[in-house]
């Protein structure tokens, strides 16, 4: 699973905090923290675990389109679309542009049940989400029932519940949509939301080939499970990354591993891979999620100590010092100030954009202790 754990770039104009000049510049501080808190205010609403997985799901698109609605084959145009029925917005006026592929007319034929939903959003383009037998019709009719509950009031546990009634259901369409609804929740709410999956709904996710980057959700799911067998296969995969240098779901294995172990784990992640600098980027950053993940909804004594480990990270990883410091800033951890300014500084490592803005955005977050320790 390739992982970004990246921040937008900020206006360059918010870049310029070097100037030995330092009451020129107190306008572009205060703006240059605000802005990185608010980008971390926004890091922060959603597990970066499952990021494999779509940014906008389908019921996104429903959500979002200005018309919706469901479409069969024209018979007396072939390979055109005519309409069914509306299901938001006005009736169109004008043709979908779109065309009837052979695979979409056979199934059509074969089942005339069917639609094909169709979106239109502000471009005026309509877009086809899929084929929908009337199971997943009664779900995209639900979905925009809810939709303003879901928007306009922002009441995520609704949606929450909403898919998780949904999740394990035998239409492969339904289903697909429920487990990407549900990667898509803060960590914090995957844990509660473990108590409502079985280990039945659970272990062919870990199994099936198809679905082997979305496995991550699985694999937290399980880790909250008290069966014997689910701890044994997170220790076991855990141990096997460990020994063949895998990063597949990586982030996901320590995740769980450190929610069965807890600090005892991440020791180990200290030895196996912090210390070791043999260790990939690709094996850093993986982990680094991990403690991440477990830092912002574990116990605090849990963060402590993974505090403690992003400063293994600084001494042994330079090059991934601007992965931690928006940890290091949303926590409010000012002890490592000194070294990360000293990683800034030194001319022989490079970084992207936003690594070097997630560094300035910790040392001027922490004003004024460290307003002359930018170099760069």
């Amino acid at each position: 699973m390739e992982w970004n754990w990246k921040l937008s770039a900020l206006p360059s104009k918010y870049m310029i905090i070097s100037s030995p000049n330092r009451t020129a510049l107190p306008n572009a501080r205060v703006l240059l923290g605000a802005l990185f808190v608010a980008l971390l205010a926004a890091r922060a609403q959603a597990c970066p675990i499952c990021v494999a997985m779509p940014t906008n799901t389908a019921a996104d698109h429903l959500i979002e389109s200005e018309t919706v609605v469901l479409a069969r084959e024209n018979v007396e145009k072939p390979f055109t679309y005519a309409m069914v029925k509306v299901l938001k917005g006005e009736p169109p006026t004008e043709p979908f542009g779109l065309f009837v592929d052979s695979a979409t007319r056979r199934r059509l034929r074969l089942y005339p049940g069917e639609a094909v939903v169709l979106v239109r959003g502000g471009t005026g383009h309509w877009q086809r989400l899929g084929i929908a037998d009337e199971k997943y019709q009664n779900v995209v009719e639900r979905i925009l029932l809810f939709a303003d509950r879901w928007t306009r009031e922002g009441d995520l546990q609704h949606r929450l519940e909403f898919f998780l009634s949904l999740f394990g259901h035998k239409n492969r369409s339904i289903f697909e949509l429920a487990y990407l609804e549900l990667g898509r929740a803060p960590y914090e709410k995957i844990k509660q939301l473990a108590k409502f999956v079985s280990r039945d709904q659970l272990r062919p996710l870990l199994q099936r080939k198809d679905y082997i980057e979305w496995r991550p959700l699985a694999i937290l799911l399980l880790a909250q499970k008290a069966d014997p067998r689910d701890r044994k296969l997170i220790e076991e995969t855990f141990q096997s990354c460990q020994e063949f240098g895998s990063t597949t779901n990586l982030a996901a294995w320590a995740t769980a591993y450190i929610e069965i172990h807890g600090e005892q784990a991440i020791e180990e992640i200290e030895t196996m891979y912090l210390r070791a600098s043999e260790r990939s980027a690709a094996e850093i950053r993986a982990v680094l999620m991990a403690l991440s993940v477990q830092g912002r909804a574990g116990l605090r004594e849990l963060r402590e100590r993974i505090v403690k480990s992003y400063g293994i990270v600084l001494q042994f990883h330079p090059q991934a010092a601007g992965l931690i410091a928006a940890d290091l800033t949303q926590w409010e951890q000012w002890n490592h100030t000194e070294v990360v300014a000293e990683i800034l500084r030194n001319k022989k490592l490079t970084f992207q954009t936003s690594d070097l803005n997630a560094m300035r955005g910790y040392l001027t977050t922490a004003e004024p202790r460290t307003s002359k320790l930018i170099g760069r």
